[in-house]
């Protein structure tokens, strides 16, 4: 065989070992784990919205998130299964490890959840589609990019936790 074709099947050789460093378990827990941090997001104010001139106490700070978390992750496993799981899928099938493709990926992702449960609740006839896209308008635009994108960060960290690169496993040959 010549060389090119020697050091293509040592690439997908490489390839196999990546793929099975990146264990069926580990990928099981990022996608128990990575939803974890949206109730978290969505206790960071939010832009434009204004508490007025009531007191927001420690205990309304400490009861808000026991509140919101239930329903903040229930909608997040459940956007996990409809478009985080093809995500991992279309990931894993071109070899995506890069952090700023989860990262990019899941904003996008986290915005086009935003737009389906607006979709879901009426918002879409009542409102005009440019301020889908006006994170001005809707403050909730941001915290669900913001939401998205750490889950798909969280995600990449526990799925890829230790692994090595493809580049480490194949150093260049000796000239």
């Amino acid at each position: 065989m010549q060389p090119a074709t020697l050091n293509k099947l040592e690439q997908i050789r490489n390839f196999d070992m990546m793929a099975e460093q990146t264990s069926t378990r580990r990928i099981l827990f990022a996608f128990l784990g990575a939803p974890l941090i949206v109730p978290l997001v969505l206790c960071l104010p939010l832009p434009g919205e204004s508490v007025g001139t009531a007191h927001v106490g420690l205990t309304d700070r400490l009861i808000f998130p026991l509140i919101l978390a239930p329903y903040a992750l229930a909608i997040s496993y459940v956007a996990e299964l409809l478009v985080g799981l093809p995500a991992w899928l279309v990931f894993r099938h071109y070899g995506v490890r890069s952090l700023p493709a989860f990262a990019v990926t899941g904003a996008f992702l986290g915005w086009l959840i935003n737009v389906g449960t607006a979709a879901l609740v009426g918002n879409l006839a009542t409102k005009p589609l440019a301020a889908m896209f006006n994170f001005l308008d809707d403050p909730y635009i941001s915290i669900c990019v913001v939401a998205g994108a750490s889950s798909a960060v969280l995600f990449r960290t526990i799925a890829f936790w230790g692994s090595r690169r493809v580049d480490n496993l194949n150093p260049p040959a000796p000239s």
